[in-house]
């Protein structure tokens, strides 16, 4: 009998402060950990640093009071870094926050 480790994922929030409020982005994340979420407010993005033990996907669920890309009231695309490299995702949008799905390989440490 081989026993396998296996990381469920699990639906977390965590708070980001921001110019005096503070949102909740909730998350999920498989075959990894979130360590940290730094909003970079001069790039306008948000950076996550975590500890991917195995190729995995992370969701986050964005409000728009957090971080929004529009341009003339129309939305903006956004673009994601994995490890500094452009990264493929996919995103559900509505109009009170932005849902973005990424998929990482074992041993990435930043998402931006």
């Amino acid at each position: 009998v081989i026993a396998e480790d296996v990381i469920d994922s699990i639906i977390t929030a965590t708070t980001i402060t921001i110019q005096d409020s503070t949102d909740l982005i909730s998350y999920e994340i498989t075959n990894g950990k979130l360590i940290n979420v730094i909003p970079d407010m001069d790039a306008v993005s948000l950076l996550l640093y975590i500890e991917a033990i195995d190729d995995g996907s992370i969701t986050l669920t964005i409000p728009r009071s957090v971080l929004d890309a529009t341009i003339n009231n129309e939305d903006d695309e956004f673009f994601v870094l994995v490890d500094g490299e452009e990264g493929d995702f996919e995103e559900i949008i509505t109009s009170t926050d932005r849902t973005l799905t990424i998929n990482f390989l074992a041993g990435t440490e930043q998402i931006e």
